[in-house]
């Protein structure tokens, strides 16, 4: 999920929904920041916008699980 507010829960339902339907879905979460909206304007990575914030931090979380989840 992508922009998935914490503070309400519609995360929580969308992933009920989505393993109900037995969709797979990474447990790592892309919240609401600015710093996506600013390194979307610049075409640029978050992590070059704020290497140790929060989007750069969520965005290696993903890349984590992936490589985890879906490679030897």
């Amino acid at each position: 999920m992508t922009q998935a507010d914490a503070r309400t829960n519609v995360a929580k339902e969308i992933s009920g929904a989505l393993e109900e339907l037995g969709v797979p879905a990474l447990n790592a979460r892309c919240g609401f920041r600015v710093d996506y909206t600013k390194a979307l304007g610049k075409g640029v990575a978050v992590e070059d916008i704020q290497p140790s914030g929060k989007a750069a931090v969520e965005i290696e979380a993903i890349v984590q699980e992936i490589e985890t989840r879906f490679h030897d």
